[in-house]
């Protein structure tokens, strides 16, 4: 997966096609432009607020 960022265990955000409805075992996608600039801008124990 692109741009993977592991949050726990098998659990992270990366780039991956937003389908609109719930289909992920937790995962976050994030448009691919979105989730480069986002790998691109943290380093590993940079604190991330997960809301909503």
């Amino acid at each position: 997966m692109p741009y993977f960022m592991r949050i726990v265990s098998g659990t992270g955000m990366h780039a991956g096609y937003l389908p609109g409805y719930p289909a992920s075992h937790g995962c976050i996608r994030m448009p691919e432009f979105m989730a480069e600039d986002f790998f691109k801008s943290v380093s590993v124990g940079t604190p991330v607020t997960i809301t909503n």
